[in-house]
């Protein structure tokens, strides 16, 4: 057996020092010399802008109302060229300047004297950023000094993004309670990727038979561990569980890219040894009796999680080993929550997640989800690492809980799709990551009652850490601590409120209206 502890080359940061943009102080000036006479038409379009030619913008095509409303929407802030007053550019296109630097002085003391705020200078090139009233515009783009009046416009960020999938599933708004954080999964699969991935952190990656420990060619482990690990960091995507100790083995039986039933079998011995909880399984081989008798030991003797890719079979059955008991087999679904077409079918399906398109952590040799960082691929193996995740931010959140508890809240907390309950095409639902980290609380009691006959309220609580701590609350007075509300009405419609904390400080509440009558039963009837 061998094992190989990579260790990834720090990120190189590099630093650099901006100068020459700090805002220019207000000082006096003579009144600025007027321009002279401008040669232009009022619109100054020299000809349509053709692809690759710097004034292929929308600004350029605008009309001065259009720019002055586009002005408005970025709170007056702009880019403004200037240029020589019988030119047509102040730049050409290969970024050569051609105004002159009398010009471009007479257009700063210009947008000054009209009442622009200038905020940057260019030091390489005749243009300022600057703040300006968009009912400027029409007057500065007819000014023989200007080349353009450019909108800063707003961009998004071309770094890290959230996977469709991953807010599919309701991750992001279940970090706050757990990241996966002292949690193990090992991604059983082509092995982690030659060389590392700047967003995936491998602590160890193994191979318990011949072979290469690393992934050089395949690139599907890869894109499978970035689903559930991927780093919460600056660049490109972020994974269901990113704070998880993410261990990976290779089982790519060697001189072909497909995995081996033995080369699996092992794969679960090594995670029952080292303390994993959960085991991510996107493949399917023969039926092995090594391999099933890895998973139940480790089900049911080690307290582990398995989660298998229920098959491409297009809907034809579950394939192996996502048809063991032991093993949660998860299913595909597309963006619109529909079933994906290529996904198996039957009543061994018990989850269902995102798998159509899914952004993930790619090896840029990969033969199968290959990619420079990142690749968009489809299958029930992008779908299984997202319930992988999910159970892997239980068990942080809730350490205490058994694999067969966090089973069974992955189960009871899924957005249920098709039929009603579980059915052979979503199994229990999509997997809701959110829901299931939090706890509900349900207030259950008479919502009719006699006066002066004393009644009972109760509480049933899903999810949280035990133990838990009561308030009760009748007409917003604190009533009881217990896990039970006895209390005898007056004469007066009340409502009864319950306020649980558990053990780890997380909150929930629920309520009840009650009516009162004053009739005492049954003897008395009253209009």
């Amino acid at each position: 057996m061998r094992y190989s502890l990579l260790k990834w080359p720090a990120r190189l940061v590099v630093a650099m020092t901006i100068v020459g943009c700090a805002e220019e102080t207000t000082r006096p000036f003579a009144p600025p010399v007027p321009p002279p006479t401008p040669q232009l038409t009022e619109s100054r379009n020299i000809g349509e802008p053709v692809p690759g030619d710097r004034k292929d913008t929308p600004w350029q095509r605008m009309t001065d109302t259009e720019l002055a409303l586009a002005v408005q929407g970025v709170e007056g802030r702009v880019v403004v060229g200037f240029k020589d007053p019988l030119a047509a550019e102040g730049v050409d296109n290969a970024g050569r300047i051609l105004a002159t630097e009398s010009s471009s002085r007479m257009a700063k003391q210009m947008l000054r004297t009209v009442g622009a705020q200038i905020l940057y200078e260019f030091k390489r090139q005749p243009a300022v950023v600057a703040t300006i009233s968009p009912t400027l515009v029409a007057s500065l783009r007819a000014n023989p000094l200007v080349e353009y009046v450019e909108p800063s416009s707003r961009g998004t960020w071309g770094a890290q993004v959230t996977p469709w999938g991953i807010a599919q599933v309701g991750a992001p708004s279940g970090w706050s309670l757990a990241t996966g954080s002292g949690v193990k999964i090992l991604i059983i699969d082509s092995g982690s990727p030659q060389g590392g991935h700047r967003d995936l952190s491998v602590p160890v990656a193994f191979r318990c038979l011949s072979g290469p420990v690393e992934d050089a060619t395949v690139g599907h482990g890869t894109h499978v561990a970035g689903i559930a690990a991927a780093l919460n960091n600056t660049v490109d995507v972020v994974g269901v569980s990113y704070g998880v100790s993410l261990w990976m083995a290779n089982i790519v039986a060697p001189g072909t890219v497909t995995p081996d039933a033995a080369e699996a079998a092992c794969s679960v011995d090594v995670a029952r040894v080292n303390g994993v909880f959960v085991v991510n399984m996107s493949f399917g081989v023969t039926t092995s009796t090594a391999l099933t008798d890895a998973i139940n030991g480790g089900y049911n003797s080690d307290g582990m999680l398995f989660v298998a890719s229920a098959g491409n079979t297009y809907g034809g059955a579950v394939t192996y080993p996502a048809t063991l008991t032991n093993v949660i087999a998860v299913t595909a679904t597309d963006i619109t929550n529909v079933i994906a077409g290529f996904a198996a079918a039957g009543s061994k399906i018990e989850l269902s997640a995102p798998g159509v398109s899914i952004l993930s952590t790619a090896l840029s040799s990969g033969t199968r989800c290959g990619g420079s960082f990142t690749a968009l691929c489809s299958g029930t193996s992008m779908a299984a690492p997202h319930v992988t995740g999910a159970a892997a931010l239980l068990k942080a959140r809730y350490p205490g809980w058994s694999n067969t508890t966090i089973r069974s809240r992955l189960q009871a907390t899924a957005t249920d799709l098709g039929s009603s309950g579980k059915d052979n095409t979503f199994g229990y639902g999509l997997v809701n990551v959110d829901k299931a980290l939090r706890m509900t609380v349900a207030v259950a009691g008479q919502t009719f009652v006699y006066s002066g006959s004393a009644e009972t309220w109760s509480a049933t609580i899903a999810g949280g850490q035990t133990p838990y701590s009561y308030q009760w609350y009748v007409g917003g007075s604190s009533s009881g601590t217990g896990s039970t509300l006895n209390y005898t009405p007056g004469g007066s419609d009340f409502w009864v409120k319950l306020t649980v904390t558990d053990y780890l400080n997380l909150t929930a509440s629920d309520s009840l209206y009650v009516t009162v009558s004053s009739c005492t039963p049954p003897e008395i009837s009253c209009e």
